[in-house]
């Protein structure tokens, strides 16, 4: 897209240092509680059992076989379980000596109050000042960083600190206002962090791993939301052998050992490179 076509399709927008850009009439966002509720809503109708509230202790493996999982509340014994608790899921593998090379990446987001009169720009994705923001409700708008900084990796997920710290709100609401100057003017509204699970060539780690009967899903390095979609299709046809996707095959836990990391297709801002 001709950079006069960017600003005329947001007039807000300081195109003066683009040559051109992208845009999706497609692309859009969603709430992830309300999703993953939608989710667990649809599974259930299917006749799957929500048990929430109820924390998984370690997996149970005999004779390299999987027998189930350990809970606070109880024992549930199954010949195939799938991990996929995010930022857990390292540490439940390692209950049955399965080691998956996922480190920890703080990510941060802040809300901003948009000032009178100022819409919230479309969602987007600014390489250059290394945000991402979309409209958040109908007042704010969220910001944050496209490309998490490495210094915060960690090998595990506990103890952290949720809080955003003001300086780090003040640079995101710089870093949107270098694109979108009339956000020089809008007010705080908070924020929160969390942690990315990030693999050394950030693409998922999804299929069978260690004892027969165990698979994984982890590693989404940021894109968890907007694949899981494909993911559950992809682990489905996995647990149940009714397909062999060549997808999920590129994605074998086995690649970093065997040394096979995936590449991009195209160049991104790497967790660690945060843009200046």
């Amino acid at each position: 897209m001709a950079v006069d076509e960017l600003r005329a399709l947001e007039p807000g927008m300081d195109v003066s240092d683009l040559a051109a850009g992208v845009y999706d009439e497609r692309a859009g966002y969603a709430d992830p509680v309300a999703t993953a509720l939608g989710f667990a809503g649809a599974a259930a109708d299917a006749g799957a059992e929500i048990r929430e509230g109820v924390e998984v202790l370690e997996l149970l493996a005999a004779k390299k076989r999987m027998v189930g999982v350990r809970t606070k509340a109880a024992t549930i014994l199954a010949d195939r379980v799938v991990v996929a608790a995010g930022n857990w899921t390292p540490g439940l593998l390692a209950t049955v000596g399965v080691r998956v090379p996922v480190r920890f990446v703080r990510g941060e987001i802040a809300f901003l109050r948009r000032p009178p009169g100022v819409r919230a720009p479309r969602l987007h994705f600014d390489y250059y000042n290394n945000t991402y923001s979309r409209p958040e409700g109908t007042r704010d708008a969220l910001v944050g960083y496209m490309a998490t900084d490495a210094r915060t990796a960690r090998p595990r997920p506990v103890p952290f600190d949720a809080t955003l710290r003001e300086s780090t709100a003040k640079d995101l609401r710089a870093r949107l206002a270098a694109r979108f100057p009339a956000f020089r003017r809008s007010h705080l509204r908070g924020g929160y962090a969390g942690l990315y699970d990030v693999t050394p060539d950030r693409y998922p780690i999804l299929g069978p791993v260690g004892p027969a009967g165990l698979f994984v899903a982890v590693g989404f390095s940021g894109h968890g939301f907007k694949l899981s979609p494909a993911v559950g299709r992809l682990m489905a046809d996995a647990v149940f052998g009714t397909a062999k996707d060549p997808d999920l095959a590129a994605l074998a836990p086995s690649r970093f050992a065997e040394r096979r990391p995936l590449k991009p297709a195209a160049p991104f801002p790497a967790h660690g490179q945060r843009l200046p």
